[in-house]
């Protein structure tokens, strides 16, 4: 019996590793930029990442706010995504480096279509 309630007790524990954010993000792109507006979960209303002709650029994308290149934010996150968008290639990376229920997504930027992110993945709209 002392077995059973061990188990039962080790299962309810939350683990800290599943502390998942909530926040929702649209992203749309044209050729010059990415557009990002969070309708929900983040201190920023809007922002907007300049796609440059290097290969590929590094943004960091927190409740907080954006940091570009390998900035970190001075606050402590609730969720950190690592942004990287490559012009050559045409798609947006997303690593999920605390706070998402996803670790890596990967779509091609196509002109003026929108995309819902959130902790849970990216819809296509």
């Amino acid at each position: 019996m002392k077995h059973l309630i061990l188990i039962i007790a080790f299962y309810l524990i939350p683990s800290s590793e599943t502390n998942i954010a909530e926040f929702d993000i649209e992203i749309t792109a044209d050729k010059k930029a990415v557009k990002l507006v969070c309708t929900s979960g983040c201190d920023w209303d809007s922002a907007e990442i300049l796609l440059k002709k290097k290969p590929a650029q590094r943004t960091y994308i927190t409740n907080v706010g954006l940091n570009f290149n390998d900035t970190k934010p001075n606050a402590t996150p609730i969720f950190e995504i690592d942004f990287e968008t490559s012009k050559n290639k045409n798609t947006i990376t997303l690593i999920g480096k605390q706070g998402t229920a996803w670790e890596t997504l990967e779509f091609a930027i196509n002109k003026n279509q929108r995309y819902d992110l959130n902790q849970f993945g990216i819809t296509r709209k």
